[in-house]
């Protein structure tokens, strides 16, 4: 456990709650004798005589609202159940139920001389509970209290890799397989034969069959990592044994978080720069290679090109090009099967066509587009402009004031930003956009996800529409009204 500077009269460290030899280890439950999420999920698979007792507790009636259920694990551990809320979902905390069942926790803490740890944002995930208000909450009330921020270092993986998946509102897989929000999650029953079931599944790198992810209201996405070495392909999706769930919530906001990460298609873009550079610099003066206003062409199957310099003009033909710029006003184009293509830069130009073409662009005002089926691309950046054309094609932008578009069917496009615009013109497509005064428009039989910020609940609210359904038309613009209802902008 790695220590942390210190707020007022709390300790905080990193770590695993669930991993403390020696201590009383605090989480918040209900009263409906529900354990169905986050770390009490996780408490709860960990000790099924914990829960059964909880749960019968609770079917009693023995506990109530600001009440805390003890289970002794051994001499030197216990749990506190503590009932900080009565129902499931939205805003369930009741910081009330703290000011008596915590003067409980610190009795049985100086009776059995034992220190308290409770998992940072105790209240504040799936519970809907403030931080801003429940953490000077735990000082004034324990302030000897430790706070536990998760860090699991027992695993390290040699290969990390990346899984989504998706999950209904109370994190219940289709199979009934209860996920944790957070936190170590493995296979119960797990058998590494190729085939559905006995196993955690999802979409490597977000990609593969999105018709297995849970579009519906309310539905979960998870971020999981595992080591690569436990992958096993059943072609549109993965197996695997184990893994970490990092990060949960929304499923717009994750997806969009995800495909239009900055980070991610930065790197894309160096990674293509770098291999293009080198196999290419012998062939090509370098003097040429990386000086302003550069303008290089090449045709031929796999062909390698990069420039950087400010206003480099690229273009390449042929199957697996890979190209790549960096510069202002950088202008690159391919074109072929399989091509990718990256450029970084203010103003940055990119555009590609074949299928399953995979391209990223960075910097504020980047213009980029593709076509081609299955074509991939993301953007970051202030006022992004992306299109893609294609069956099936993946794009996300982030941003304000993203302006994206796709127009094939079965198109799944997510944009996240102030003021973000995009649509989709093609029968199936799903349009997602995460952020305020969103606007977005999908194609015959499409779906529309859009958000609203409600400032008495300091939370987003997520609105479905489907093309066909209540008034909803194709190719027309739509945004969400004060009550959550979809209205077409005129």
């Amino acid at each position: 456990m790695k220590k942390k500077n210190n707020p007022p009269s709390l300790t905080i460290i990193e770590g695993n709650l669930l991993n403390i030899p020696k201590g009383i280890l605090v989480h918040q439950v209900n009263t409906q004798g529900i354990m169905g999420g986050g770390i009490a999920l996780q408490i709860r698979q960990k000790w099924p005589t914990l829960f059964a007792e909880y749960e019968q507790r609770c079917l009693s009636g023995d506990l109530e609202l600001g009440g805390v259920h003890f289970y002794q694990i051994n001499k030197w551990l216990w749990v506190a159940n503590l009932a900080g809320q009565n129902d499931l979902g939205g805003v369930a905390t009741v910081y009330g139920a703290y000011e008596t069942a915590l003067p409980l926790v610190l009795g049985l803490s100086a009776k059995e001389n034992l220190p308290v740890y409770l998992p940072h944002g105790i209240g504040c995930g799936l519970a809907g509970g403030d931080w801003g208000t429940m953490e000077p909450l735990l000082a004034r009330l324990a302030p000897g209290a430790t706070l536990v921020r998760f860090k699991d270092d027992q695993f390290n993986h040699a290969d990390p890799v990346t899984v989504i998946r998706t999950c209904d509102e109370n994190y219940r897989a289709h199979s009934g397989f209860l996920w944790p929000a957070e936190g170590y999650v493995e296979a119960p029953d797990f058998s590494s034969e190729k085939e559905c079931g006995k196993g955690l599944h999802g979409l490597l790198d977000g990609e593969g069959d999105w018709d297995l992810l849970d579009f519906s209201f309310g539905a979960k996405a998870l971020v999981v990592e595992t080591d690569r070495g436990q992958l096993i392909d059943l072609e549109g999706k993965v197996k695997f044994r184990s893994g970490i769930v990092r990060k949960s919530g929304d499923l717009i906001d994750l997806l969009c978080e995800f495909f239009a990460d900055g980070v991610k298609i930065r790197k894309m873009t160096d990674e293509i720069i770098k291999s293009a550079s080198f196999s290419t610099a012998a062939k090509n003066s370098p003097d040429t290679l990386a000086q302003d206003w550069a303008q290089i062409g090449s045709s031929g199957d796999w062909a390698q090109i990069g420039s950087s310099g400010h206003g480099a003009q690229i273009g390449s033909s042929g199957h697996g090009a890979q190209i790549g710029s960096s510069g202002h006003g950088a202008k690159i184009g391919s074109s072929g099967d399989w091509a990718q293509i990256g450029s970084s830069g203010h103003g940055a130009k990119i555009g590609s066509s074949g299928d399953r073409a995979k391209i990223g662009s960075s910097g504020d005002r980047a213009q980029i587009g593709s076509s081609g089926h299955g074509a991939q691309i993301g953007s970051s950046g202030d006022r992004a402009q992306i299109g893609s054309s294609g069956d099936r094609a993946q794009i996300g932008s982030s941003g304000h004031g993203a302006k994206i578009g796709s127009s094939g069917h079965g198109a799944k496009i997510g944009s996240s930003g102030h003021g973000a615009k995009i649509g989709s013109s093609g029968k199936c497509s799903v349009v997602l956009a995460a952020g305020v005064e969103t606007t977005a428009r999908a194609g015959e039989k499409g779906v529309i996800v859009l958000t609203r910020w409600v400032e008495s609940e300091k939370r987003y609210r997520v609105s479905v529409g489907y093309v066909g359904e209540k008034g909803i038309k194709p190719n027309t613009n739509y945004r969400l009204n004060e009550a959550g209802d979809f209205e077409e902008v005129k």
